[in-house]
């Protein structure tokens, strides 16, 4: 059986070991969204690139690429072409 002592180690070590285990905020998290960002959204959608690798290439989340999208009319469903990343030879 723990001691009190033991016990409370366990908890203690688990706690500190769940907050360094969390997700990090990107570095644009709050910041305004400019002009600049808009047009990057749209360069890149325009591109076929996933949410997801537009969302690291701005250093935001997916859903605030998203939001950005929704908010200009910017469509990130792509085309009818290749995945992003296939070229054809």
């Amino acid at each position: 059986m723990l001691t009190t002592i033991a016990l409370f180690t366990f908890v203690l070590r688990h706690h500190i070991d769940a907050q360094t285990n969390m997700a990090k905020s990107p570095a644009n998290n709050g910041k305004p969204i400019t002009q600049d960002v808009i047009k990057q959204v749209e360069q890149l959608a325009a591109k076929n690139t996933p949410t997801r690798i537009i969302a690291l290439k701005l250093e935001r989340t997916p859903a605030s690429v998203q939001a950005i999208a929704s908010k200009n009319d910017i469509s990130l469903q792509p085309p009818n072409q290749s995945p992003y990343g296939t070229k054809k030879k």
